[in-house]
Order: structure tokens, then C-alpha cells, then sequence
């Protein structure tokens, strides 16, 4: 712990507006809609005291790098773990099996110090399924272990191989190279000659948001502000001990004094509130704030600006900062999971005020003691108490991993899997000799077999993306039942747009010139496919990242969905010229006001009585309206073209309900057809398909 007269209240008011911005982005976006600027802000602070305290003694010889570690780890591991295991405990009774997975793989990452890196590649920021998830925020908690790790590691390296004066320009040169590799991954599409080089990177080895290595630049500019304010002097029990004529107190005046201190200090106020409360997603405004955060830590001590710093409730937020960041996204997160995540006004009152109350009981209870338990605990009880932690997330994590069979069933808790259908097999590739040519390059994701007699012929073949997937329970057991015909499904596939490039689960497909031109050569080369059956939900999915063409120039989105429709029709009149029938699929029904399946759960589990829940004929109409009109031009244009409606099963009084007669669910989740609807409709389906391959085959006997 810092002693009193290290106390810095310009700094910590600063804390305090960082955690502010990020409260109210995650409360509500529209209040602070770049309020997750307030990371960087943390970032810069870290690295400021990081070479204001720490490395100095380090460097003399204070502290060992091991007792530096087990100070930090020993601030940091039991508040998160205090969070996280209740959360987690909460989480198993309440949430479904798989974003249980997802919550305890966060869990365990983060105990081994990669939950940034576990988090980045487990979806998109942006993404609903990252942000239901209750620990989602825990990847700072990584990002922030391996920056106490590699930024004293390099500063000795470099003082004690180069020497004081090397240690500027270390900094200096890895921020820089930090900075570029952030600009390169994050803007580099922008190029179409590096296009495929960032996309290849983003979806395979970086997430320029989440990576140490793209965001080491920030807590970079905070040493060299730490540097600056010290005067590069190296401290003993302050930390701080002044370069030669230059006091830690001076320093920063003299920077002040040659600049304007209080005019520099408001400048940089400003800089860090606007583009936190007033810009757009997605702002460049990051620089600029980072910049003004340094700005301020070098001059905000006096004056009007460090009066408004020292204002109390910003004091306040400062010294809970930590333990306000680990408390609210999971309060936040359960709340709205309650209200399916349709809080009004006052429950987000309510969400705020429980977000500060527990922040205050874990700072009180357990961040403001770990000082004390450091210093009157023994060192093997004190290990014992954080390794018996650690040990714990990662038997969680690995119950949960393992989807152990009775989990599998209780878990949503009274919802069993033949109520539900929420899990679909996950079908396995067909073993025929004759699919050797198959472009594995082209689609890694490989193909998928429906029907179970691998005697059988293969007659169809079905692409698209999970809408697709989640017909192949049905399609499976209707292909099983009439015994004579298999099909396949082409995993994790979209249609080839022609004109441009798409990405898909979190880029892991990509729909591009090779996936296109791969899969016209596989179907010309098996005449057995009789029918392409081509599911064409995805389309309607704007991509976070840039759309382009082929050539890596980008594609305005108010252009997307002509160019996706051109390249649409493209290809049914190839698959035609290759003498193939084309049904292209009108999707199932969509929730669109919320996830039916939590919504029942949650009821279930708290005995609440069930409401009618659906979707009019009229909302369907509504929802879908745009594709069904861009396939009635496609069948148009291209004779021949059949379109198959995949709702009209689902149509049970007039309506689209998300349980069928027997109280089963239809669906399992806000677009996804269950296991039970995925039989409903399949079946019909099948038999749509029958005539388009052989018109005497019989009609098929439901299982």
C-alpha cells in the first residue's frame, strides 16, 4: 500500500471519472456512449505508477520482482475471486448449460492470466453472447496481470544492460511499435493491400481491443509521464527521488510553468471528458484522451482543475474504482437477465444503487485488508488462501468443460432437454471414399451427413450458416425415417457473394473468391447432388468489420444488401448451368423484443405464472418482409429458383408460438429452431424436396 504522502487526489479523481465513464456506458450506452475509454485511462494510470513506485524499488534493490509479484497478485486475486465465485455459483442455478461453459472458461482463464486473450476469442465486445456473459469484464484483470509483468521485466532489462539513460528510449520505441501494431490491426483494413493480411491476423491471432501487445502503448504513456514527473530520477522509499536540481514536486511544475499549468490541465480535462461522454462508437477520440489523461497527471494537482479532481464523490469513486469495476457488470448483468434484459428506468436506478452498495462492502471487507493480510499474514497462509482459490475456478471450469451428462440435464434448472431441445447433436461427416475431393482448404469447418444408411445415395445438399445447422436434427432423423437418401450439410458455410467478402463466427468462416469458386468445382464434380438447398438468414447480419469486394475495396453498407442479392442470383444461375434444382429458404419466425428461452427459464425458476409467448402472422410479415421480397426478385430473375417457406410449420393457430401443443419449446432462443422445431420442420421440408429428386419416391412416415 501507497503511504500517505504518495497519495496523489488529481489521480485518483481521475480513477474516479474513468470508472464513472465506464458505470454509465454499461448502465446504459446512451449516457456515456465511449464510456469503455475509461479502460485506457486505467491503462495510463498503471503504467504511472508502475514507474512511479514500483520500478524504482525494484531497481534499488527494495523489493525482489517475486515480492513485487505476490504484492500485486496478493491486490488483485482475492477481490476478483470473491466477485467471481459467487457470480459463478448464482450463474449455475440460473443460466443455461453453455453460457455456464463460457462463464467458468472466463473463470479459469482469468485465475491463469489470459482472460483477455480467452475473452477476445470468445466473441466480439459487441456481441450479445459476450455480454450476457457476467464475467465478461474479468479480461482487464488479465490485460492488467501480464502489463505487471512485462513493464518492470523490460525497465530492469534495460537498466541493468543499457543504463538509466537507455530506459526513455526503450519506452519510447516499444510504445511506439505497440501503437503501430494497434493502428495496423485495428484500421488496416482500410488498405485494400493489407485487407487479407489484418483479417487473417484479427480472426486467427490477435484482437487488437483485447492483446497486451496492441495495448502496452498506453500504460507506456504513463511511464514516460512517471519518468517525466520524477525527472527520471530513481526513488528510494517514495519512489521518486528526484533527478539531479529537479524535485518529484518540481518537475511537474517546471513542465507546468513552460506550458501554461492551468490552462494545460483544463485542455486536458476536456480531452478525457468529451470523447468519453460525447463521442460515437468506434471513435478515433482514444488518442487524443490518452494523451489528456498524461496531460493531466502531470499537471492536475492544483488549481481549478485539481479542485474538481479533489471533489468528494470523485474521491469517492476513486478509492472503489476496482472494486466498483468487478461489482457492477455482474449486477448489471444479473439484473437485466431478471428483467429480460428489459430494465425500465428504475430498475436501472436500482441496479446502480446495488452496484455501489456491494462495491463499498467489497472495498471495505476485502480490497482495503489485503495491505493488512500482507503484511500479518504468514506467506505460506497467505499463498494457501489465493492457491486454494485459483484451484477452485479451475475445477468449476473444468466440470462445466466437461459437460458431465447430469449437468447436461438439470442444468436450465427445472427445464429438462426434452422440454427444452436447446442442445443439437453435432452430426458427424460422411465417410464415403468419394468425397476426397473435398476443398478442406476452402471450408475447414467440413461437411455434415443427414441420414443414418451410409448405403444410401446422397441426393442433397444444404449450405448456410447456424439457421442451416439447426435443421439438421430434423433433416437427420426425416432422411433416417425414409431410409433410401442421405444429404449433406456444408458446415459452416454461406453463400458466395460474388462481388464481396464476408466473415462470419468471429471470423472463423469467410465467404470469399476461393470459398466461391471451390464450391461450384465440388458440386459440378458430384452429379448426385440433385438439389442445393441454400439457407439465407445470414445475409440480413451487418458484420461489425468492413464488407468488401474481392478486390479489398470496402462496400458502403446502404450497398451490402444489393451487393449480397446480386451475388446471390449469381449464383442459383451457375448452380442451374450446372443442371442443379435451387431452393432457397424463407427463415423461421425471429424474437426480436427479447430471448424467449431466457424469458422462460427465468419464469420457470421463479415460479412465475407463463404468458402467452409468440409472434403474430402480422410481426412475421413485418420481420421478414425485406428477404422474402429480395427472394420473390431472385425466383424472377432466374426461372426455376424454388423458395420454401420454413414458418408454415410453426403456424399453430394463426400464430407462431415458441411452445408447440405438448409445451415443448419450438425454439432455443431469440431465431434458432429447438431439436422439437427443428423436427417440425424438417419433415415437410423433406418432403418438399422429394420431387425435385425423384417424384415416385413415397412420402415419408414421421418417427
Amino acid at each position: 500500500m501507497a503511504s500517505p504522502h504518495q497519495f496523489l487526489p488529481h489521480v485518483n479523481g481521475l480513477r474516479g471519472l474513468a470508472i464513472l465513464a465506464i458505470f454509465l456506458y454499461h448502465l446504459n450506452a446512451v449516457l456515456c456512449p465511449c464510456g469503455y475509454f475509461g479502460v485506457d485511462i486505467f491503462l495510463v494510470i498503471s503504467g504511472f505508477f508502475l514507474f512511479r513506485q514500483d520500478v524504482p524499488r525494484l531497481q534499488n534493490g527494495q523489493q525482489s520482482f517475486w515480492g513485487f509479484a505476490r504484492r500485486k497478485l496478493w491486490r488483485i486475486v482475492p477481490p476478483w475471486v470473491a466477485v467471481a465465485l459467487p457470480v459463478a455459483l448464482v450463474c449455475l442455478l440460473v443460466m443455461v448449460h453453455e453460457r455456464n461453459v463460457t462463464i467458468a472458461c472466463t473463470m479459469a482463464a482469468t485465475a491463469f492470466g489470459f482472460g483477455n486473450d480467452y475473452v477476445a476469442f470468445s466473441g466480439s465486445y459487441f456481441n450479445p453472447h459476450v455480454q450476457q456473459n457476467p464475467l465478461m469484464h474479468l479480461w482487464y484483470i488479465g490485460l492488467t496481470e501480464q502489463v505487471y509483468v512485462l513493464l518492470p521485466l523490460l525497465a530492469l532489462a534495460v537498466l541493468r544492460g543499457l543504463g538509466e539513460r537507455a530506459l526513455r528510449p526503450a519506452l519510447a520505441g516499444v510504445g511506439v511499435l505497440s501503437l503501430l501494431a494497434f493502428l495496423f490491426l485495428a484500421y488496416g483494413q482500410l488498405v485494400p493491400a493489407w485487407s487479407d493480411a489484418v483479417q487473417e491476423l484479427n480472426e486467427h491471432w490477435i484482437r487488437p481491443y483485447y492483446s497486451v501487445v496492441t495495448r502496452l502503448w498506453e500504460p507506456v504513456l504513463g511511464a514516460l509521464a512517471a519518468e517525466w514527473a520524477t525527472g527520471g530520477g530513481r526513488g528510494v522509499s517514495t519512489g521518486c527521488v528526484p533527478a539531479e536540481g529537479v524535485s518529484a514536486e518540481e518537475a511537474p511544475q517546471q513542465v507546468a510553468g513552460r506550458y501554461g499549468r492551468g490552462g494545460l490541465a483544463l485542455l486536458g480535462l476536456a480531452a478525457v471528458v468529451v470523447p468519453m461522454y460525447g463521442c460515437e462508437v468506434g471513435s478515433f477520440c482514444v488518442f487524443p484522451a490518452a494523451l489528456a489523461a498524461v496531460a493531466l497527471l502531470l499537471t492536475g494537482q492544483g488549481g481549478l482543475v485539481g479542485r474538481l479532481l479533489a471533489w468528494r464523490p470523485l474521491q469517492w469513486l476513486g478509492k472503489v474504482s476496482f472494486s466498483l469495476y468487478l461489482v457492477h457488470w455482474p449486477v448489471f448483468v444479473l439484473w437485466q437477465y431478471t428483467q429480460l434484459w428489459q430494465p425500465d428506468a428504475w430498475a436501472q436506478l436500482g441496479m446502480a444503487f446495488l452496484a455501489l452498495l456491494l462495491a463499498w462492502l467489497l472495498w471495505r471487507l476485502v480490497e482495503s485488508r489485503c495491505g493488512l493480510w500482507q503484511r500479518d499474514w504468514s506467506r505460506r497462509r497467505r499463498w494457501l488462501v489465493v492457491g486454494i482459490g485459483v484451484h477452485v475456478l479451475i475445477g468449476a471450469w473444468g466440470l462445466c468443460l466437461w459437460k458431465l451428462p447430469f449437468l447436461d440435464h438439470v442444468l436450465p434448472k427445472a427445464v429438462p432437454q426434452s422440454v427444452s431441445g436447446f442442445s443439437h447433436p453435432y452430426l458427424f461427416p460422411p465417410q464415403d471414399s468419394t468425397w476426397s475431393d473435398f476443398p478442406n482448404r476452402a471450408f475447414p469447418h467440413g461437411m455434415r451427413q443427414l441420414g443414418d444408411n451410409d448405403a444410401a445415395p446422397v441426393r442433397f445438399l444444404l449450405i448456410g450458416d447456424s439457421h442451416a445447422w439447426h435443421l439438421c436434427e430434423g433433416l437427420h432423423r426425416a432422411c433416417a425415417a425414409k431410409g433410401n437418401l442421405r444429404g449433406v450439410y456444408l458446415d459452416a458455410a454461406l453463400l458466395p457473394a460474388w462481388n464481396c467478402r464476408i466473415s462470419f463466427l468471429q471470423g472463423s468462416a469467410v465467404w470469399g473468391r476461393e470459398q466461391g469458386e471451390g464450391l461450384l468445382r465440388w458440386v459440378a464434380a458430384h452429379p448426385e447432388f440433385e438439389v442445393v438447398v441454400v439457407s439465407v438468414h445470414w445475409w440480413l447480419r451487418l458484420q461489425p468489420e468492413p464488407i468488401r469486394d474481392w478486390q479489398g475495396n470496402p462496400i458502403p453498407p446502404e450497398q451490402f444488401q444489393a451487393a449480397v442479392e446480386a451475388g446471390l442470383e449469381e449464383t442459383c444461375r451457375r448452380l442451374q448451368a450446372l443442371g442443379r434444382r435451387v431452393v432457397l429458404l424463407l427463415d423461421t419466425p425471429k424474437y426480436v423484443e427479447g430471448d424467449p428461452f431466457e424469458g422462460v427459464l427465468m419464469r420457470t425458476i421463479f415460479h412465475q405464472p407463463m404468458p402467452w409467448v409468440g409472434v403474430s402472422a402480422q410481426q412475421h410479415a413485418h420481420n421478414t418482409a425485406t428477404e422474402r421480397a429480395m427472394i420473390a426478385r431472385i425466383c424472377a430473375a432466374v426461372p426455376g429458383v424454388q423458395q420454401y417457406d420454413l414458418a408454415e410449420p410453426l403456424l399453430i393457430g394463426g400464430a407462431y408460438p415458441f411452445l408447440d401443443e405438448q409445451g415443448r419449446f419450438l425454439y432455443r432462443d431469440t431465431n434458432h429452431v429447438s431439436t422439437h422445431g427443428s423436427r417440425r420442420v424438417s419433415y415437410p421440408l423433406l418432403e418438399f424436396l422429394l420431387p425435385l429428386m425423384a417424384p415416385e419416391q413415397a412420402p415419408l412416415q414421421k418417427k
